[in-house]
């Protein structure tokens, strides 16, 4: 299925157009998942800079990747999340753990509300 073509609605155009006005880029989690790769689309297509986390890189929509800042780490790599952030206005963060292999590394997203709080 085609994503091109499709429009956001007035007041997501809207948005799109201030964040493609800032110099700063938008910062952007979850660009491989379904939501993210919709928004990836819109924001390219707006003319934003954006700057991608990814985990892997290789799952991002063709021809995207040579179109963005890509900082390769995931949720759990402060050094990542910091170099992603850095100098950003905006961030969109619309990444999800949506499985864990243990228990554990779905509590250290509980931990990283501090790294957010403080940057």
């Amino acid at each position: 299925m085609s994503r091109e073509g499709a429009l956001p609605p007035p007041l997501a155009q809207a948005a799109l157009q201030a964040a493609a006005a800032l110099e700063q880029p938008v910062a952007l989690t979850g660009a491989t998942g379904f939501v993210g790769s919709h928004l990836l689309d819109a924001l390219v297509a707006a003319g934003c800079r954006v700057r991608v986390l990814a985990r892997n890189p290789g799952k991002l929509a063709p021809g995207l990747a040579a179109k963005v800042e890509l900082v390769v780490g995931d949720l759990g790599d402060q050094q990542a999340l910091s170099k992603l952030v850095s100098g950003c206005a905006t961030v969109l963060h619309v990444a999800g753990l949506v499985r864990a292999r243990q228990k554990a590394l779905i509590l250290v997203g509980k931990r990283r509300k501090n790294f957010w709080k403080n940057s």
